[in-house]
């Protein structure tokens, strides 16, 4: 009688996790925004010292500043390409993180005093229906000095973990 109890006790356990895991396992989960990366490319070490991102809200015209970011430029590039590693970067003020959908962009380069507009950015918002799965977001495009860039998905699958989406951004 009472390995019997203890059978059944044992029985309604396992089938209580089962359900709990089973519940665990059927919850949709948001997936993770990713960034742009900016890439800059032909420019001298001299013209390299500081950029400046600047936040603003996301409606394309520039005129509604959110926050600031002042980056300094330790140089490091690879071939002629300097890549602006942005990830864990946090705005001056509403610490939100830097380069990413939820706002347009400027990246001024103070010492050749040029900005690049980068606005419109789509991103797909995915779910997905797994327990302790990560997923990304992926960037569909955006508009950089007004015209419309596809996201190179090469430079994504081979950076993502690294480097987001990049923006090239050509030494004029």
């Amino acid at each position: 009688m009472y390995n019997y109890f203890n059978i059944l006790f044992m029985k309604k356990i396992l089938y209580i996790c089962c359900l709990f895991l089973f519940l665990k396992c059927a919850t949709t989960h948001p997936c993770s925004d990713t960034y742009l990366t900016p890439v800059l490319i032909g420019f001298p070490r001299a013209d390299l010292d500081t950029i400046i991102l600047r936040a603003y809200q996301p409606n394309g015209s520039f005129n509604q500043l959110v926050d600031t970011l002042l980056i300094p430029i330790t140089y490091n590039p690879i071939s002629d390409s300097l890549f602006i590693d942005v990830s864990g970067a946090y705005t001056a003020k509403n610490h939100f993180s830097v380069m990413y959908p939820d706002h347009d962009w400027e990246i001024y380069i103070p010492v050749r005093d040029t900005s690049i507009y980068i606005s419109k950015i789509v991103s797909e918002k995915n779910t997905v229906m797994c327990w302790g799965c990560n997923c990304i977001n992926p960037i569909i495009s955006y508009m950089q000095n007004n015209i419309v860039v596809n996201p190179d998905s090469i430079g994504y699958y081979y950076l993502h973990n690294l480097w987001g989406y990049l923006i090239y951004i050509n030494k004029k």
